[in-house]
């Protein structure tokens, strides 16, 4: 079983919302501060030019310095805050993710063009019609917007579009708009909160683009990176309450077969079984829920009988031996649980579960870690695993055991 990690996407949500929003941005320099009257039929004139699109320039080394002096921000407003320079450049580049490189928008026509500055030929150009407001709720005490819907004659990827106002958030800053778009309905373009296209005119330069999102008091939001339980959230299963299962006898025979293969001995299949039992071992509990900053043990599958639970502080990561890394959490109960350390949940293949590693330690985080590359596993697997699915993944498994040296060392 593959221990993987990712991106840890959950605990910034509230960044993310926070800095490009649908209605985030200071409407200050909008070119058309009126609201839409009735029997108006807005055209695209106030969107009208020629526009790039803002991610494809946030790899460019003009932004190194920025996304450095963001991390020394937050890191300092916030010790216990997890995050680097690629974190917060993959976040943006996600939250403001374009299909297309520059548009030009003129009349009621915009042309798609997959490279800066409208250079070469449009990939697209469509047609658009008014089509009713999307009405964005302002955050605090910001006014709410009111963003524009146009039907384009096409069947792709812009035939829904929501337009925002172009504005400026200060006086001295880049103009630019927001806009989201889909194939499907209005409703399918404004689902995602924390995707927002984003384009800005031809006249402005990567410099100012830095600029512009160096401004932004990252020191305010930096408890947002503080690791918290939100990418466990979910009820899970032990892994190890999978391993007497009849509907495994076929997986652990051929495990014998291979392990029998490689050492050149005769291995039972129940050898095999009490290995599996061992290393996927619960010994206090079958199941486990993680909600908000709690998790709870139940001693049944699927959070069944009186579960014990305690609540946990984000304390330290730890780098692990094959490149993951490991959280570490301290509970606010003593006990076998009340330190624990897990990589973020995973998935190695669609046959396979959703899943996530963990150790546990009555005294210490380092103890807790230092579990990391023995026997023991234990193996947490999302709640409405199917038994294909266990099957699957005990088959990947084995596949990867050196059973030879597995064998000897439990001799």
């Amino acid at each position: 079983m593959k221990k993987r990690h990712g991106l840890f996407f959950g605990f910034v949500v509230l960044l993310i919302t926070a800095i490009f929003s649908l209605a985030g941005c200071d409407n200050s320099g909008s070119s058309d501060d009126d609201p839409i009257q009735p029997g108006d039929d807005p055209d695209l004139s106030d969107w009208a030019g020629t526009w790039n699109a803002i991610d494809q320039y946030l790899g460019d080394s003009t932004f190194d310095s920025m996304w450095a002096d963001a991390v020394t921000a937050i890191t300092t407003a916030e010790p216990s805050a997890v995050v680097d320079a690629a974190t917060l450049k993959e976040l943006f580049k996600q939250m403001l993710k374009t299909d297309f490189k520059s548009c030009v928008i003129e009349g009621n026509t915009i042309k798609i063009y997959d490279a800066p500055n409208a250079t070469g030929s449009p990939t697209e150009t469509i047609t658009y019609t008014y089509s009713g407001i999307h009405t964005v709720a302002g955050e605090g005490e910001e006014e709410d917007q009111e963003w524009l819907k146009f039907t384009g004659n096409t069947t792709g990827q812009f035939k829904y579009l929501v337009l925002g106002p172009t504005h400026q958030d200060t006086p001295d800053s880049m103009l630019h708009f927001h806009l989201v778009y889909s194939t499907e309905s209005f409703d399918a373009a404004t689902a995602d909160p924390l995707w927002v296209a984003t384009v800005t005119p031809t006249t402005t330069t990567i410099a100012q683009i830095a600029d512009d999102l160096a401004a932004f008091p990252w020191a305010m939001y930096a408890s947002m990176f503080v690791p918290n339980l939100s990418a466990w959230a979910g009820t899970w299963n032990c892994f190890g309450n999978y391993v007497n299962e009849s509907w495994l006898d076929e997986t652990y025979n051929a495990a014998a077969s291979a392990a029998s293969t490689q050492t050149g001995q005769t291995i039972p299949a129940d050898t095999i079984k009490g290995l599996a039992a061992t290393v996927f071992a619960t010994p206090n509990f079958k199941s486990l829920v993680v909600q908000e900053d709690t998790i709870t043990f139940y001693p049944e599958p699927d959070a069944g009988g009186a579960g014990t639970t305690l609540t946990y502080t984000y304390k330290q990561t730890f780098n692990g031996s094959e490149g993951d890394t490991w959280y570490g959490f301290e509970g606010d109960q003593s006990g076998a649980y009340k330190y624990l350390i897990a990589i973020h949940p995973d998935q190695d293949s669609p046959q396979t579960p959703v899943h996530f590693h963990f150790f546990y330690d009555a005294t210490g985080l380092e103890n807790a870690f230092s579990k990391e590359t023995g026997m023991w596993q234990p193996v947490g697997v999302k709640e409405g695993t199917t038994n294909e699915q266990i099957i699957a993944q005990f088959q990947a498994v084995i596949a990867e055991i050196p059973w030879a040296a597995v064998l000897q060392a439990q001799q």
